[in-house]
């Protein structure tokens, strides 16, 4: 079965999947390993995998509009961080991931 997508809403319906794609370039652009990351995820690092999750379906998005994007259409940041904890959860641990304990944000 493949990675699941999960739709977000900002100014439109937008899937975001974690493809191997999207990992490797998600620590080239960031210099961070994901890995790494995922021990205690940020909501800046959140906002980043989210910009490189959007980039898919809109290859011109920057980090800026992806911001933008948030400060004009979100509700909130927490469910835009769990929609992005979710995702990383998905690929990798997939349905499994129900069992673990959730990533919680941290302040920076």
């Amino acid at each position: 079965m493949p990675i699941p997508y999960i739709t977000i809403e900002l100014d439109k319906a937008y899937k975001l999947r974690l493809s191997m794609d999207a990992v490797r370039e998600f620590e080239r652009e960031t210099g961070k390993s994901l890995m790494k990351e995922t021990e205690e995820i940020t909501l800046s690092t959140a906002l980043e995998l989210l910009w490189i999750m959007l980039r898919v379906e809109n290859p011109e998005c920057t980090l800026e509009k992806i911001a933008s994007l948030i400060n004009d259409y979100a509700d909130n940041y927490y469910d835009l961080y769990n929609a992005a904890a979710e995702v990383v959860l998905n690929s990798f641990f997939g349905e499994r991931h129900a069992e673990l304990n959730p990533l919680k944000p941290t302040a920076k």
